[in-house]
Formats: C-alpha cells, structure tokens, sequence
C-alpha cells in the first residue's frame, strides 16, 4: 500500500484555504507508515511543479526549555527555552538562539534573542544558564516579556525540560528561497534518565513566505500543502492534528512516563539517591546470579568428580 495518495487521486478539496502549520504526534505503530509518506513526499506532490524545488537534510536539536518551580510560564501558556541547532542542512547556519513564545495569543506571538557568549561575568545575569546567553541589551525586552506571567527574581528560572531532536527535513524551496518544510522528528526527553523516544511529522510554511510569493504562486503552495495534510489525515486518521506541539506537550509526555517527575525536579538529590539505590538493587542481582551460576557449575563438577572416584574405587 502507497503511504501516500496518488497525485491523480488526491482530492483538491481545499479551495481557498490557506495552508496553516500542522503537527502531528505519530503513534509507535504508525512510524513506519509515516516515514513511507515522508519519503514519496516529491513524487505525489512537487515532481510536476516546476517553480518548487525540494532538498533533504538531517539536523540535530536541543532544546532547553526554563520555568520557575510552581511553572507560571507552563500555567501562562508561553515557552522559553534555549535552543541549539547541530549538522544543519544547507540552507541554514548552525547557531544558538533563544526564544520566547506566547501561545496564549493567535497567532502566536514569537521572539528571537541573539546569544552571545561573554568571557567576563561582570552580573548576575551573566551567570544564569539562559539569561547569561542573551546580549546584554536585549536583556531587558525579554525580561518584559516575562513580567506578565509575574514578579519573579530572574535566578528562580532553571532547566525543567531537555528534549533532544533528530530530523528529516524535506526544505520546499520556490527558485532556491526556502518558503516551506515538512519535518520528521524523532525525539526524546533527556531529563532523569528516562527511556523514551517519540515521533512527529511537521507541516510548516516559513513566516517570510508572504513576502516573497506573488498571490499565485501563495495559493499554488496552500493548495499543495493542504492537500499533503488532508491526505495524511486521511490515511492516518488517528492521529490528532495539532497547531503546535511544544513546551506543554512534551511536559505531558514527561509526566505520563514518569508521573513523580514535578517531586524528583524540585528535589534533584532524592532523584540522584534513588538512581544509586536502584543501581545498587541491580548489580547486586547481577553479582548474586553469577555467583551463583558459578557455585551450581562448581557443585555439579565436584559431584561429577566424586562419582567417577566412587565408580573408580570399585
């Protein structure tokens, strides 16, 4: 079975709809299915438009995303977060950068801080995980944006979430500008050891698109776009479509794997205690086993050995 529709078959039931950004959370069982549709991407949809080109890279990134303990910034539906991006495509330079988002509002209100790492740590700021990554002349407009949420002291924002990703990217580009990506992402939640891995698939037209298409060529791309989407809703009809999948989604996956996570965050050393315990547990059973694995061996080969001395005796 094609895992994705035929170009001939696919219902151009968008009509004026413009191509909004979609996310999809991709159950375990559908991966595979998914990464078909993700690799036939060009042939059921951009092999005969000519003016679209498209390019597949591989990047890695991390993602750090901060809060204070009681998560006002989660409660206020925003995000801020630390991200670093690794062995990027082409298209893009590999950078640090910091972001706040303010999901709370349609669209979505989003902020890019430039970092700069300082050799001399003259304040306060300079020292904090995040803070201290920001130019300090920006420091203030993302100190403004956090105030909404509350008067907190700026040490109070730690690291509640690592996540780290590994993704396909298939870059849509119109004449070489980028305008669009469709993205499969593997991912997982490095806090705390967890075993984890998740998949997503991201639909997305980049914000600079407008600026560079002529209305044609817009509508050419919506329509490309919103039938991708429609035709892997239709074969994955399961998966729920998202606007966004970020801070408190993967905070959600978090507690669903470990749901004493928020107690073990706010008191990290009960965490390490517990590692140690159950690595303790552990290797005692191992060192238990092969013991007495090798005291069976021994008993058996004594036994054995004594048998044949009888047996020779007589």
């Amino acid at each position: 079975m094609n895992s994705a529709f035929s170009k001939n078959n696919s219902d151009s039931v968008c009509g004026d709809k413009k191509f909004l950004s979609s996310y999809f959370l991709v159950e375990a069982s559908d991966v595979g299915a998914v990464s078909l549709f993700f690799q036939q991407l060009y042939e059921n949809y951009f092999e005969e438009k000519t003016s679209y080109t498209g390019v597949v890279g591989r990047r890695k990134r991390v993602e750090k995303y901060f809060d204070v303990r009681d998560f006002p910034v989660l409660a206020d539906e925003k995000e801020l977060l630390l991200v670093t991006d690794e062995n990027l495509p082409t298209y893009r330079v590999g950078r640090e950068t910091v972001i706040f988002r303010d999901n709370g509002i349609t669209p979505a209100k989003v902020r890019l801080f430039e970092v700069k790492r300082y050799n001399k740590k003259t304040t306060p700021l300079d020292k904090h995980l995040l803070f201290g990554r920001v130019k300090r002349k920006e420091r203030p407009d993302l100190l403004k944006e956090l105030s909404g949420i509350g008067q907190y002291p700026s040490d109070s924002f730690i690291e509640n979430l690592h996540v780290n990703h590994e993704e396909v990217v298939y870059l849509v580009r119109h004449f070489g500008v980028p305008v669009a990506a469709v993205t499969l992402d593997k991912f997982h939640i490095a806090n705390y050891g967890l075993p984890n891995t998740s998949t997503q698939i991201k639909f997305e037209r980049f914000s600079g698109a407008e600026s560079h298409l002529t209305v044609q060529e817009l509508n050419e791309l919506d329509d490309l776009f919103c039938n991708a989407i429609n035709d892997f809703h239709k074969q994955f009809p399961g998966l729920r479509r998202l606007n966004w999948i970020g801070y408190k989604d993967y905070q959600q996956i978090a507690n669903g794997l470990l749901p004493t996570r928020t107690y073990f965050r706010n008191n990290p050393l009960l965490f390490t205690l517990g590692q140690i315990v159950i690595l303790s547990f552990i290797g005692f059973i191992i060192l238990y086993l092969f013991i007495g694995r090798h005291s069976l061996r021994d008993n058996y080969r004594n036994q054995f050995t004594g048998n044949n001395q009888n047996n020779y005796d007589k």
